[in-house]
């Protein structure tokens, strides 16, 4: 998994409201490089967009960092290696999700209660968002169990796998059906996610 931190900060002070560490074993201070962040975002290579919003590349120590900006804030995307267009692309609608969930009128006052009191809800909108639920064991929905035998004949496969299992990440998805092509392994399982039948890991 190449992705490593995702870091929120409010753009005028420089100081981060939220941060996401989504493997633990990274070395990003965010208390040093915040204020070096929103200065060098500026210079940042532009891969997608225009002006507010746009997505911008920049390399900082051992990471690639993709990043866009609201009015209000900007995101940071940390990552070993570089990722595909699809998934930076995501960055602008997650921006604007934060942009329209915590807008401010006047000057911030500094206060963090309202990010930390929503803790939860922006996680799971950036396991959304960035897919980072699919590092997750997925789970059968009980409610949806007696409608599977109607699906096509994959989607039942691969949801009978997970329901012998109980809980089932991707990758042992992607292994016990090798003889799958991968884009069509993933499209099923994208699509049972969005139709319900499988139950993603929430974190609200």
């Amino acid at each position: 998994m190449s992705l490593r931190k995702i870091l929120f900060i409010h753009n005028e002070t420089s100081l981060p409201v939220f941060e996401y560490d989504i493997e633990y074993k990274n070395n990003v201070d965010t208390s040093l490089i915040t204020g070096f962040l929103s200065v060098v975002a500026s210079m940042g290579k532009q891969i997608g967009g225009i002006g507010t919003g746009g997505i911008k590349k920049l390399e900082y120590r051992n990471f690639v960092v993709n990043t866009a900006s609201s009015d209000l804030y900007s995101v940071f995307m940390f990552s070993s290696e570089e990722l595909n267009g699809e998934l930076t692309s995501r960055l602008f609608d997650l921006i604007m999700w934060f942009e329209y969930s915590f807008s401010i009128e006047g000057v911030w006052d500094g206060k963090m209660d309202p990010y930390v009191e929503k803790k939860n809800l922006i996680q799971d909108k950036i396991a959304e968002t960035l897919y980072i639920w699919l590092f997750f064991p997925l789970q059968v929905n009980d409610k949806k169990k007696k409608d599977i035998k109607k699906l096509k004949n994959i989607d039942v496969k691969i949801a009978n796998y997970i329901m012998k299992s109980e809980s089932v990440s991707v990758s042992k998805i992607i292994t016990e059906f090798q003889n799958m092509e991968l884009h069509d392994i993933l499209n099923t399982v994208f699509t049972l996610v969005n139709k319900k039948y499988l139950l993603r890991k929430r974190f609200i």
